[in-house]
Parts: C-alpha cells; structure tokens; sequence
C-alpha cells in the first residue's frame, strides 16, 4: 500500500478509536447521572403534590367528614411522578 492510503487508514482507526472511547468514558456515565437527577426531581415534585393534596384535603375532611383514604393520595403522587419520568423523556 502506498504511505497515503496507510495513513489514513491509521488515521480512521485512531479517531474510531477516540469516539468508542468517549461514549464509555464520558457519554454513558453522564447519561446515567442525568438520569438519576431526573429521577430524584420527579421524586421531589411527586411528594410535595401528595403534600398539598393531603394538607388540602384536611381542610375539607375536617369541615364536610369525607371519608379520604391513603391510596387516593398514592394514586396522585403515581400520577404525578410518572407524568413527570414520562415528560423527562426516562
């Protein structure tokens, strides 16, 4: 082969090389610490919705004597974070 041809060839190994590095290296862990931020956000927000629908409902339990149990507020925080892991694209 001539030296042009062995030179880039080289030269695409090397950069095929740093690219395949770069996506382990940099790409994949920073991909999963967005992820678990994301995660722990939606956390957040999911419990402080459960929060103030539970400080909400208080009032209105204690003036009209509703019957409100804990599941209704699991299913406003379920909603709540998996509207937002939905909406955060994970």
């Amino acid at each position: 082969m001539d030296k042009t041809l062995k030179l880039s060839l080289i030269t695409g190994i090397i950069i095929t090389s740093f690219s395949i590095a770069f996506y382990f290296v940099y790409f994949l862990p920073n991909k999963d610490k967005r992820r678990s931020n994301a995660i722990k956000e939606c956390f957040v927000k999911a419990t402080e919705s459960k929060d103030l629908a539970i400080r909400t409902d208080n009032d209105v339990i204690k003036e009209f004597r509703l019957p409100i149990t804990r599941s209704d507020y699991d299913v406003v925080f379920n909603n709540k974070y998996n509207d937002c892991i939905k909406a955060s694209g994970y």
